[in-house]
């Protein structure tokens, strides 16, 4: 990684944007780091968040015990430039509800 002074906080896989989310949730920059401010102008694209990650345990300092969002957390270590990731290309599925679930179900049983 970048830096062993400062190690990342989250590596994140990005993905395509599908069809229910074509806006994207972040920017992944040419050098790695992910944002989630606009840096279109720059050439980076913004892409989706797969939902696989790997987290360093400080990002979760001073966190209270029990269940909150991740993405918080991860637009303050994104301030920090501790957010990295890469854009996968494999096949990808958002099974988020009842319907993509069974289309899923669908496309593989074919």
């Amino acid at each position: 990684y970048r830096s062993a002074v400062t190690p990342p906080l989250a590596h994140l896989i990005m993905v395509d944007n599908p069809p229910q989310h074509p806006e994207g949730d972040f920017y992944l920059l040419a050098n790695g780091n992910i944002s989630d401010r606009g840096h279109n102008k720059t050439g980076s694209q913004r892409l989706t968040f797969s939902g696989i990650s790997l987290l360093n345990r400080a990002l979760f300092i001073g966190c209270r015990e029990g269940k909150a969002p991740l993405a918080p957390l991860l637009r303050k270590a994104m301030t920090d430039d501790r957010v990295y990731g890469h854009k996968t290309r494999c096949d990808w599925m958002d099974i988020g509800t009842p319907e993509r679930l069974q289309q899923l179900e669908r496309q593989l049983t074919n």
